[in-house]
């Protein structure tokens, strides 16, 4: 009877363990298309910046981005430009020109973009 039971055990934890995978296997595809369609995000929104930059005067910038993903899903970019001519800029200056960067929209309102100009 023993036996029985430490048998019936065994298999029940072999089949929780198969189970368990299963559904961390699934969580992980949905976050492999997450992680794609923020890939993506991210390469079209510099695309933006540099060209949005070149046609306000300031080619060749260099443009750093981090990214801060919280719990919710929410994401932060933080945008660093650096051009030796925006350093020159009056502060409202600054503040049209990253007005002017912050027109681009994407379809989701989880991310939000930071710019700063070293």
């Amino acid at each position: 009877m023993k036996q029985f039971i430490l048998v019936t055990i065994l298999l029940t934890m072999i089949a929780a363990f198969f189970v368990s995978g299963t559904v961390k296997g699934q969580n992980i595809g949905d976050n492999n298309e997450k992680d794609a369609y923020y890939d993506q995000v991210e390469s079209e929104y510099l695309i933006f910046l540099k060209e949005e930059l070149k046609e306000e005067g300031y080619p060749n910038c260099g443009i750093t981005m981090t990214k801060v993903i919280f719990e919710d899903g929410n994401r932060e970019y933080t945008v660093l430009i650096n051009h030796k001519a925006i350093k020159k800029l009056s502060n409202n200056e600054k503040q049209e020109l990253i007005s002017s960067l912050s027109i681009a929209k994407f379809s989701s309102d989880k991310i939000k973009f930071l710019h700063e100009f070293l």
